[in-house]
């Protein structure tokens, strides 16, 4: 992930969280999308995919699981002068009652979030309409010069009543309240170094 922000390629990441053995890279002479393609080589099942924004690495049997929330298509999101962290609050209040599958007679929870973000977030103004959510975290990630952006799962397919998949909150826990969204947006970048 800190490769994609040091070269400035916008990334969306979609990932299983199971356990894994640490793994080190060494190149030379090579190409932006030559590292990723290797990366992603090392991770059985997962596979790149570019779209209009970025480059999408992702379990490829999510790609046609309607379960997926990435790929389900938003009617319609604006923002306002928005930070990233207000951003993916307003998203999950919106997918809230799609996720939960409610009746129109059934009452909704109150909608909440955790923020992980900053008092220096940039703040954002743009309009998306019938786009799939992967797309606005797209948009989300490039205009608030983020790049990368992550939705985890857990290795099993623990489900809403809905049918969409309930992504783990970045410290790897189930949300306590069935479902949020929970892209994971801060990665800090390590001090350059000159040579």
């Amino acid at each position: 992930m800190l490769r994609a922000q040091a070269f400035h390629v916008p990334v969306g990441i979609e990932w299983r969280k199971t356990p894994d053995a640490a793994r080190t890279w060494s190149w030379q002479h090579t190409t932006v999308g030559a590292i990723l393609v290797d990366i992603a080589k090392t991770y059985p099942g997962y596979a790149l995919n570019a779209t209009d924004a970025s480059i999408r690495v992702s379990p490829s049997n999510l790609w046609l699981d309607p379960g997926d929330i990435v790929s389900y298509r938003d009617p319609s999101f604006a923002i306002n002068r928005a930070s990233v962290s207000s951003a993916v609050v307003k998203l999950e209040c919106q997918l809230g009652p799609i996720i939960h599958a409610h009746r129109p007679n059934e009452p909704t929870a109150a909608c909440s979030a955790s923020i992980l973000g900053s008092s220096a977030d940039r703040l954002m103004t743009f309009a998306m309409k019938d786009v799939p959510v992967g797309v606005i975290l797209d948009r989300l990630s490039i205009e608030s010069e983020r790049n990368v952006w992550v939705v985890t799962y857990g290795p099993d397919d623990i489900r809403t009543n809905a049918g969409f998949l309930i992504p783990l909150h970045p410290n790897g826990a189930v949300p306590p309240d069935d479902w949020q969204l929970m892209p994971y947006f801060d990665f800090p970048l390590p001090a350059p170094t000159r040579r």
